[in-house]
């Protein structure tokens, strides 16, 4: 028979391996955003079972570290400033004896920056970067949340999909804390280079107006098409984080079912026919009715092209004969496809805007070139957010309204939609050639035709916009069309 004390003392030790257990799984937890950086699959298993206040307590640290790394950025950034005075014309009236490289540059101690700013209106830095970083992880956290319901829904209950979703974005703000390092960095080091040539040039010769100036202009456009692309380097890792968090395994599978509502073809009628609606159980049972899309079957550029084509102009026929069963997998190999592809040619198309605009007034600058590069990444990035935040209330809407056959076909349609941006591209890119190059005449000759200017104005400003609203509709309903043609496919 157990003692009283020896009970006592069994009961303490569960205790104590309650709380380690517990201390173990906050530590794994916490440590997820760099084990992404190198194993993103095994970050995700480490995510997967962790509790409400790991989550918490992992966005808690990644807040105050990617604040208290943006404050030291700013404050490194002021350590070694250009003497205000030197950046205007009439400075050469400093002689040359007076002139050297420690009276132009103004350097300080980093602690001394800091301090400065509990004492003066330069504190805003200290208010406004946790602020707004703050908001920026939660809102890019809520969003991604979304956007990987199409990669983590396998057809179990939606809250287990969503709870499952809300433990993984937060796990890629280590690499947003090391793009933020790197490029805030560079950042800094090249502004303060400028600074030093600046300084030089003004020993030298006693100015330093717009000496130095282009340094920066590239060294801002270099840094935004770091950022653009190192965006996608965060998806990827998104995309790997939420492979590693969702089972492996396929769901269980469910019995044929009628794919024209449903019903349930474990006992085929003796008529052929499905008793709710009349559907031909052919149509349901046979494998041939399903073929599956031309690059599902051979792979390759040429059969991706024309599905790509095919599926742009014929969503209906095509997603009535994909393949569904174990095939989600190439879905997300065409959406990948898509948007690189489709990276490319935002940047190229961007870049080519600013060109055509500026090559005949003889205006091309370089640094620009490169900063529309950028923004055509930012572009494609904005595009697929939009692509998987629809693609994901999407499934929501359709896993709401019932059962599927296999969840992650209905998921897998989402990467097959990917093919519709380009409608996005092709109108905001003719939209944009079209205001650079005749905006102006079209103006004029609408006024002219007895239009007041305020509403010409108006409608051509308004039309880019109807015009994405428009695209927007249509890709409703397409994708209602591709979930309501995979929803019961059983092949």
């Amino acid at each position: 028979m157990r003692t009283r004390p020896e009970h006592a003392h069994s009961a303490g030790n569960r205790q104590q391996r309650r709380a380690l257990g517990a201390i173990a799984r906050l530590a794994a937890g916490l440590a997820a955003p760099w084990v992404a950086l190198v194993r993103p699959t095994a970050a995700g298993r480490m995510v997967a079972g962790a509790g409400l206040p790991t989550i918490i307590a992992g966005l808690l640290v990644m807040w105050a570290l990617l604040s208290a790394e943006a404050i030291l950025l700013l404050a490194w950034d002021q350590t070694r400033s250009l003497r205000p005075s030197l950046s205007w014309r009439w400075t050469g009236i400093v002689p040359p004896e007076q002139r050297s490289l420690d009276s132009a540059i103004i350097v300080r101690p980093l602690g001394e920056v800091l301090l400065s700013w509990n004492h003066s209106w330069e504190s805003t830095p200290l208010l406004l970067a946790p602020l707004m970083i703050g908001a920026w992880a939660v809102g890019c956290h809520l969003a991604g949340t979304l956007c990987l319901v199409p990669r983590t829904y396998r057809g179990e209950r939606l809250g287990e999909t969503l709870r499952t979703n809300l433990k993984l974005p937060w796990v890629c703000l280590g690499l947003a804390s090391l793009v933020l390092g790197v490029g805030g960095s560079a950042l800094v080091i090249g502004v303060d280079q400028r600074d030093l040539v600046q300084a030089r040039h003004w020993v030298a010769t006693g100015s330093t107006w717009g000496f130095g100036s282009d340094w920066w202009e590239y060294l801002f456009a270099g840094t935004l098409l770091f950022g653009m692309l190192s965006i996608w380097l965060v998806v990827a890792q998104a995309e790997r984080v939420a492979l590693g968090a969702v089972p492996a395994q396929p769901p269980e599978p469910v019995g044929p079912r009628c794919v024209g509502c449903g019903y349930s073809l474990e006992h085929v009628p003796a008529d052929g026919r499905c008793p709710e609606c009349g559907e031909s159980t052919d149509k349901s049972l046979s494998p041939l009715t399903r073929p599956g899309l031309v690059w599902q079957v051979r792979g390759g550029a040429v059969p991706f092209v024309r599905t790509a084509w095919s599926l742009l102009w014929r969503p209906s026929g095509n997603y009535a004969r994909l393949l569904t069963r174990d095939h989600e997998e190439r879905s997300w190999i065409f959406e990948r496809v898509q948007f690189a592809l489709l990276t490319v040619a935002s940047a190229t198309a961007m870049a080519g805007l600013y060109l055509s605009a500026a090559v005949p007034d003889r205006s091309v600058e370089a640094w620009l070139v490169i900063a529309m590069l950028g923004m055509g990444v930012w572009f494609a990035f904005c595009g697929w957010a939009g692509h998987r935040g629809m693609g994901g209330l999407g499934v929501i809407v359709a896993a709401l309204r019932g059962p599927t056959i296999d969840g992650r076909a209905l998921a897998g349609a989402v990467g097959y939609e990917s093919v519709f941006l380009w409608s996005f591209f092709l109108f905001n890119f003719a939209a944009a050639f079209i205001g650079i190059h005749a905006g102006e005449d079209i103006e004029e000759y609408l006024v002219a035709s007895g239009h007041a200017r305020s509403f010409v104005q108006l409608l051509l400003g308004s039309g880019v916009f109807l015009g994405n609203l428009a695209l927007s509709l249509l890709w409703c309903r397409r994708y209602l069309i591709a979930y309501r043609a995979v929803r019961w496919a059983n092949f």
